[in-house]
């Protein structure tokens, strides 16, 4: 697996993501799989979690994974959003 770090801003934030990248050629394509870890994936205790689809080219691959990361972050951003006003009801 080919491990990847790049960095993402949600909402003026910037995070540091690891990916992972799976490519596996069947005659002249290539079927990439990408997966995102829970931390650095030299940690022991990191996992890898799937990212839904395959994709015929890398440049492909990491940005649908990206923007994968960017729509899961905002969606936990928007959830302890809403726990914080919940709590304050």
């Amino acid at each position: 697996m080919i491990k990847l770090k790049r960095h993402i801003k949600v909402e003026g934030q910037e995070y540091e993501v690891w990916l992972g990248m799976i490519i596996k050629k069947k005659g002249l394509r290539s079927k990439i799989s990408m997966y995102y870890y829970t931390e650095n994936p030299f940690v022991e205790t990191s996992t890898n979690h799937s990212i839904p689809g395959t994709f015929e080219s890398k440049q492909k691959a990491v940005a649908a994974a990206l923007r994968y990361l960017k729509s899961m972050y905002k969606e936990m951003l928007n959830r302890e959003r809403e726990i914080e006003k919940d709590k304050e009801k």
